[in-house]
């Protein structure tokens, strides 16, 4: 009888440690995952108004007598933007379709009872990670050439 007291006792501690265990390991996933969908998100939005910024400022000048000058540096820094929010659009795509492939892998490793892992999940998170680092630099490359459209601009009086 105090032996099945016991068992029931460390029974009831590996439980207890168990849950502690799968409660922070949920909520790492959490942190991990709106990490992930605020780096997506902010890239997006970032390249984005720098995108809509460079059109604004080429509108404004289209009539300006420098606007052949500053067109070329501005077309850069517009096609690095632009490319800046394809590429965290393809992230959030790509991370869109890695839990979907995480989310298989769980439910057949819980049915099957032994992991599974998956090559194309990992794959499509690589791609993901990779997206948002080319949006990332996208961003400084296109500060960089609109900085030098900038600089061409030397009104008239």
């Amino acid at each position: 009888m105090a032996d099945q007291s016991r068992n029931q006792v460390e029974y009831d501690h590996e439980m207890r440690v168990w849950q502690g265990n799968l409660t922070i390991a949920t909520m790492h996933m959490q942190a991990v995952t709106g990490f992930g969908t605020l780096t997506i998100n902010s890239a997006i939005l970032t390249n984005g108004a720098a995108a809509v910024a460079v059109l604004a400022l080429l509108g404004a000048v289209s009539e300006k007598d420098y606007f052949n000058l500053i067109l070329p540096p501005a077309c850069n820094s517009l096609g690095y933007f632009g490319a800046g929010t394809f590429a965290a659009m393809l992230a959030a795509a790509c991370s869109y379709i890695s839990q979907s492939f995480y989310m298989e892998e769980h439910v057949k490793s819980a049915d099957s009872k032994q992991e599974v892992t998956s090559i194309w999940g990992k794959g499509f998170f690589a791609a993901a990670v990779l997206a948002v680092a080319v949006a990332i630099c996208a961003f400084p490359m296109g500060l960089y050439a609109g900085l030098n459209a900038l600089a061409l601009i030397h009104p008239t009086k």
